[in-house]
């Protein structure tokens, strides 16, 4: 168990930045928190903490996010979820999740330097092509536990930088519980300490509270900014480790 100092004066610091992270782009939380976390807890704790905390903290942002999303977008990317992440999870536990891990991450990197470039996806968007992200989206994060894809593909349409938050939120909420119940199902799921979990949700809390009033006010760019820089450093950190 790590000293009490130590989880004070960084781990809590850590979850309140990984939650403005989280309220204000919706997402990014658990890719700032989890390579700090692991550096003092072991990676089954690390991943069981980090989950429970985030499923909370997304809690939170539900009610701001339903007026937001769209069924027409969240229904078939969770379709598609709840195809491919099962998938996902038979390979994590069966195959070398490293390899995989970082053959996706140099692909999300290679599509969000295009993004960045300017270019976006400008036809509509057909249901079956949301319900195939999903299915991709979903694989990825049962066998990698990234969950960049999802926004890494709505940033390249044409709706707004609000509209893209919601429904990475409504997604990932209930992606996040399927893969808790997923992992349960294969006896894989460590939730880890109870008390860690509650001390580290308050500062998260608060941080998304600070992100959610800020990202309000905040330009369009900006958001889409925010959101391909946190791939790009996901993606990059898969990569190194």
């Amino acid at each position: 168990m790590i000293e009490s100092s130590l989880f004070y004066w960084i781990l809590i610091p850590t979850a309140a930045i990984g939650g403005f992270l989280r309220g204000f782009a919706g997402f990014g939380g658990p890719l700032f928190m989890i390579p700090i976390l692991s550096l003092f807890l072991p990676p089954a704790i690390t991943i069981g903490v980090m989950m429970w905390v985030d499923l909370f903290g997304n809690v939170r942002l539900l009610p701001d996010a339903r007026a937001d999303s769209a069924r027409a977008v969240v229904v078939p990317l969770a379709i598609g979820t709840a195809i491919g992440m099962p998938l996902g999870v038979q390979v994590l536990l069966t195959l070398e999740p490293l390899l995989m891990k970082k053959i996706v991450c140099g692909s999300i990197l290679a599509a969000a330097a295009v993004l960045m470039s300017g270019w976006r996806y400008r036809r509509p968007v057909s249901t079956a092509l949301y319900g195939g992200i999903g299915t991709a989206s979903g694989f990825i994060m049962g066998a990698t536990s990234i969950a960049a894809l999802t926004p890494l593909f709505l940033s390249a349409g044409n709706h707004t930088a609000a509209q893209n938050r919601a429904n990475f939120i409504v997604w990932v909420f209930l992606a996040t519980v399927l893969l808790l119940v997923l992992l349960a199902l294969h006896d894989t799921l460590t939730a880890g300490n109870a008390v860690m979990i509650a001390v580290l949700t308050l500062p998260y809390l608060a941080g998304i509270v600070v992100g959610s009033r800020l990202q309000r006010s905040a330009a369009d760019a900006t958001v889409r900014r925010t959101v391909l820089a946190l791939i790009v450093v996901t993606a990059t950190i898969g990569l190194i480790f």
